[in-house]
């Protein structure tokens, strides 16, 4: 009777292990998931995961056209995951939208250029028109920041607000002198435009104020909190398969490129000349915590619109 009673128990036992598993498998049996990413290099990873069948058919990757766009998305929950500056990231967080910093991928991306010996130091830019993109995300906040830090007050110089393409276009046909790029736009730019030069890497000057272990996290991945907290082991797969793909293209950029430029418009050429200017690591945001932490709070003190009000507590960062 002892015996009956045992192996009645093992067989409830196994049962009810196989009928839990049963449960997670359908738990994390994700229906949809679309990943929206920008028109630039922290979406290459995407691309050559999506070429290489290592994203899954259920994933839809959608190339936004502006932040107001991708802003939108993000505020209806129509996007699961998106690629986007990291002070919006903190912006749409002090709105009490129900996001996390997932991962910070972008380290380094933009650089001014200007008129060959035109701008030989900070104060050479008092009294001249720069031409920036993207207003209020990192092109725009970055070079505020830098100015105020190198002694230049806003009112010394004229920031020209446009679209970053429009931007290549102005200086191709000669119509500016200083502007803010980042790649791959840069190197079209320095194709193209007669007697321009690089004369400020950004990420070196960030690096130049806060020493030499504080690099700049320009650009990261948010998560809907909702869909993480449904999905862990997807997103914890999914951090492990972006991060192998990221570390992958910068050692060689060309196994993405033609798909880079059939679906971006991104000449081949250009961008693998570009990716030697361009930092990407993909980094957890829990480990990136300190140096986000660094860049939120010195746009806070320069203008608190740059981040939303205020730098996000310990919430902001996902963790696994």
């Amino acid at each position: 009777m002892k015996k009956c009673r045992a192996i009645i128990v093992f067989i409830v036992t196994i049962s009810l292990l196989f009928t839990g598993c049963g449960m997670t498998s359908k738990q994390e049996k994700v229906e949809k998931v679309t990943l929206q990413v920008p028109m630039g290099p922290p979406t290459a990873p995407i691309l050559y995961m999506q070429e290489n069948n290592l994203l899954g058919e259920k994933v839809e990757v959608v190339i936004y056209k502006n932040m107001e766009e991708a802003n939108v998305n993000i505020a209806k929950k129509t996007a699961d995951l998106s690629i986007i500056p990291v002070n919006v990231a903190s912006i749409l967080y002090n709105k009490e939208m129900d996001i996390s910093l997932l991962n910070v991928n972008t380290w380094g991306i933009l650089y001014m250029v200007a008129k060959e010996g035109l701008i030989q130091s900070w104060d050479d830019l008092k009294g001249k028109e720069i031409h920036v993109g993207a207003q209020g995300a990192s092109p725009d906040v970055l070079t505020r920041y830098l100015l105020q830090k190198n002694g230049i007050q806003e009112e010394e110089v004229t920031l020209q607000y446009s679209s970053s393409p429009e931007i290549v276009q102005k200086m191709i046909a000669g119509q500016g002198e200083v502007a803010v790029l980042p790649e791959p736009l840069l190197t079209q730019a320095l194709k193209k435009a007669e007697n321009i030069e690089v004369v400020y890497d950004y990420a070196k000057e960030w690096q130049g104020i806060h020493g030499e272990d504080r690099r700049l996290p320009q650009t990261g991945m948010v998560i809907q909190n909702g869909f993480a907290q449904k999905y862990p082991k997807w997103v914890q797969e999914f951090q492990k398969t972006y991060a192998e793909a990221v570390v992958k293209i910068m050692e060689d950029p060309s196994i993405v490129s033609e798909v880079v430029e059939k679906e971006m418009g991104i000449p081949q050429v250009v961008f693998e000349e570009a990716m030697t200017r361009i930092h990407l690591e993909a980094v957890h945001a829990s480990d990136g915590k300190e140096e986000v932490q660094a860049y939120l709070e010195a746009l806070l003190a320069l203008s608190p619109t740059m981040i939303g009000g205020s730098v996000p507590d310990a919430e902001f960062y996902y963790k696994e």
